[in-house]
C-alpha cells in the first residue's frame, strides 16, 4: 500500500514516526502492521517506559492523532526541541488539514 492511499489518520501517525530519530525504529512490522493499519499501542506504550518524556509524548501525540482514543495534554508540547515541535505542527496539518 503506498502512503498516497491512507487516511489522514494514518499519514499524520506515519509523518511523526518517520521523521523522529527514535520513533521510526519501531515503525516495523512488530509494533506497526500497514496492511492491515493495525498499530501494537500496548507493545509500544510498554516498550517505551524507559524513553525520555519528549520521546512518550510523540509517541503518546502519535498515536493520538491515529485513534483519537488517547487523551493527551497539548501543553507538553513545550518540552520539545524545535525539529520535534516541527514535526508535531505539520502531523497537525496532515491530520486537521489546515
Amino acid at each position: 500500500m503506498s502512503n498516497g492511499t491512507y487516511d489522514k489518520y494514518m499519514k499524520a501517525f506515519l509523518h511523526i514516526f518517520t521523521n523522529h530519530s527514535k520513533l521510526k525504529n519501531y515503525l516495523t512490522e512488530e509494533y506497526v502492521d500497514l496492511h492491515d493499519s493495525f498499530i501494537d499501542v500496548e507493545r509500544l506504550q510498554r516498550d517505551s517506559k524507559t524513553w525520555s518524556r519528549s520521546e512518550k509524548f510523540l509517541l503518546e501525540l502519535a498515536l493520538h492523532v491515529y485513534t483519537n482514543n488517547k487523551n493527551i495534554d497539548i501543553n507538553e508540547i513545550d518540552i520539545l526541541d524545535h525539529k520535534n515541535k516541527m514535526i508535531v505542527r505539520k502531523a497537525f496539518e496532515i491530520r486537521f488539514g489546515w
